[in-house]
């Protein structure tokens, strides 16, 4: 992934975390100002309706400035109105009744403070009678109730936003379970395809439609590629069966089955070329099929062809899997015996080709043919170690062979390519 590219996980999680934070904060922000308002308000409230009280309670002792009266009603109302400071004053002026009460510790005096920075603590009442003035009431309350109840609002309002917060989470993550992961996944089967053409693989369902539509599109193009690989695949193979059809084809004699001359020779020089060790030999035997022409005139070339198959067959069931017999035109066949272990194998497996061509054939006719094969053998390195040489070393033998006795085999002679002879079959 690219570094300066975020992921669509990141971007939501990055979006929802801005979104929720300011959400967060400007919630609390306004419930704890709403608060402090509506709190401060109460609190005003409270202490006039205190002042009020007092100056109502003393309207009598302030008449007849009876200081006495006046202190027992200022006491008892500072005292169960929790008040710090109050004070009764006559039509003069004058105080007629004082309340002082001095915090109990350092902690609380500092409390108080605080508390007087965020709510007010003074208040003041007339005490009237006839609508005249006849004293005045003041007063300082003490507001840590207040500042306690104030912190517990703001404790509940920040536990509620957390709990909002919470909430606000759970969907993020069921917006990812149903959105961003569904999402990754489709990229990461398309990634996947790609990289591997795994065309029969599919997209799962979502929950979301759109996205779930999305998926069966893409499941359906999958389908399209699966069907056209398929095919080009099935195409593919047959071009290959064909190609390979041509192939054998153009290396194979078209009768026998037999790998033809120029794939003998081809095969044959690879095997000379890899050569490397002077213990390695590589046996060439050249085999042509007694007075075959005569028999070819006089029976037919049915019978000719039918006699060519038989002879490849025998062939074959003689020598190694690995050995290669080929068919080098009319009645003229090669075997090349590879890797051989000495020249005595070579004779041997020329011997089990005489004797082999020797059996009786039976005839599409219900007759039999007997005939036989001459069959030059020669050894490269022993008698050459070219390709030409060795084939001219092969084929003189037989040609020996074919002079000399017929139904039998020859060995080349040591390190010459003999000029073959002119032998009618």
């Amino acid at each position: 992934m690219n570094a300066d590219r975020l992921s669509l996980l990141a971007t939501l999680r990055r979006a929802n975390l801005g979104l929720v934070t300011m959400a967060i904060l400007s919630a609390w922000l306004t419930l704890t100002i709403i608060a402090y308002a509506n709190l401060r308000v109460y609190v005003t409230q409270n202490l006039q309706l205190v002042a009020n009280s007092i100056a109502y309670s003393a309207q009598a002792a302030t008449v007849f400035q009876d200081a006495m009266s006046a202190q027992e009603i200022l006491n008892a109302i500072a005292v169960q109105e929790n008040l710090i400071a109050a004070e009764v004053l006559g039509g003069n002026g004058k105080p007629l009744a004082t309340f002082r009460r001095k915090p109990d510790n350092l902690f609380e005096s500092t409390f108080a403070n605080f508390g007087d920075q965020l709510f007010p603590q003074r208040s003041a009442a007339d005490i009237r009678l006839e609508n005249k003035t006849v004293g005045r009431v003041t007063l300082q309350g003490t507001n840590g109730v207040y500042v306690k109840f104030f912190a517990s609002t703001l404790v509940a309002v920040f536990v509620l936003m957390a709990m909002v917060a919470f909430a606000i989470a759970q969907l993020s993550r069921r917006v990812q379970r149903e959105i961003v992961f569904p999402l990754n996944s489709l990229a990461s089967l398309t990634h996947a395809v790609r990289l591997s053409r795994t065309f029969h693989r599919r997209a799962p369902p979502a929950k979301v439609e759109e996205i779930h539509q999305l998926g069966e599109d893409f499941n359906a193009l999958l389908t399209e590629l699966q069907k056209y690989e398929d095919e080009q695949k099935a195409r593919a193979a047959e071009l290959q069966s064909v190609n390979d059809s041509l192939s054998h084809q153009a290396s194979h004699d078209g009768l026998t089955g037999l790998a033809n001359r120029a794939h003998f020779r081809e095969q044959l020089g690879w095997a000379l070329a890899a050569q490397t060790e002077k213990s390695a030999m590589i046996g060439v035997l050249y085999l042509d099929y007694d007075h075959f022409k005569s028999i070819n005139d006089r029976l037919g070339h049915a019978v000719g062809d039918q006699l060519l198959v038989e002879v490849a067959r025998r062939l074959r069931s003689i020598v190694r899997r690995d050995d290669l017999v080929a068919r080098l035109g009319g009645d003229e066949f090669a075997v090349m015996l590879a890797p051989l272990q000495s020249l005595a194998h070579a004779t041997n497996i020329a011997d089990k080709i005489v004797m082999a061509m020797r059996e009786p054939i039976a005839l599409s006719n219900n007759e039999t043919f007997t005939g036989s094969v001459s069959v030059g053998v020669a050894v490269a390195p022993d008698h050459a170690n070219q390709l030409e040489s060795l084939l001219l070393a092969a084929d003189a033998a037989m040609y020996r062979a074919k002079a000399e006795h017929r139904n039998t085999y020859r060995i080349a002679q040591a390190h010459s390519a003999a000029i073959a002879q002119d032998n009618t079959a």
